[in-house]
């Protein structure tokens, strides 16, 4: 059949249109999916208040303390592991998710000297600046809501800082009954304590 010019120009229109609508509906499905990814939402332990994706479980370990802490999925675990998880025997690699402990006794055992110290009256993550290998992990000890944080992460460490970025306190937010060591509860790392700890020269007198 032949077109004339004007019949030309409607089909054309009609092909521009289309593109543009296909085009249209792959953006808004590119957002869609986008904004699912990227949604979170606030879980807050004793004062402590992070944001988790969404889809991430959070699991209360006092309601259910035969759940198996595991990194190698996303979840948001709160309290102490118990003594006796029922875990599964193969548990290969590592990938984002946090527990959430309180800042007692057994909190305080977690500590080392590359656990994050948030100042007082904050939930302040400031990263360290360290050449040490990665760990795979990051612990912040927030003494003013008495809770420490471990936030895993594979590949995905700036995803891991991101979460602890947005910490904050509440109104509830009490100090622990543990004491960090050499009292640095203020300090941004536990490297002024480790310091302390290490002999140096003796002055001569």
């Amino acid at each position: 059949m032949h077109l004339t010019g004007p019949g030309r120009a409607r089909r054309a229109a009609r092909a521009a249109i289309a593109l543009l609508l296909t085009a249209a509906s792959a953006a808004l499905t590119a957002h869609s999916a986008q904004a699912a990814t990227s949604a979170t939402h606030e879980v807050a332990y004793h004062g402590y208040h992070l944001r988790v994706p969404t889809d991430w479980p959070v699991i209360d370990l006092a309601t259910e303390p035969g759940t198996c802490v595991r990194f190698d999925v996303h979840a948001v675990y709160l309290g102490h592991p118990a003594g006796q998880e029922r875990c599964p025997t193969h548990v290969v690699g590592r990938t984002e998710a946090l527990l959430i402990e309180p800042l007692d006794d057994t909190g305080t055992a977690t500590v080392d000297r590359d656990t994050v110290v948030a100042a007082k009256g904050t939930a302040t993550y400031t990263p360290r600046r360290t050449t040490a290998a990665e760990t795979g992990q990051i612990r912040l000890a927030v003494p003013s809501a008495g809770v420490i944080a471990t936030a895993t992460y594979g590949t995905g460490k700036p995803s891991a800082e991101r979460i602890l970025r947005t910490g904050r306190l509440d109104g509830q937010a009490r100090a622990g009954a543990g004491r960090l060591p050499e009292a640095t509860a203020s300090a941004t790392t536990l490297d002024v304590a480790v310091q302390r700890r290490r002999p140096g020269p003796q002055p001569r007198p």
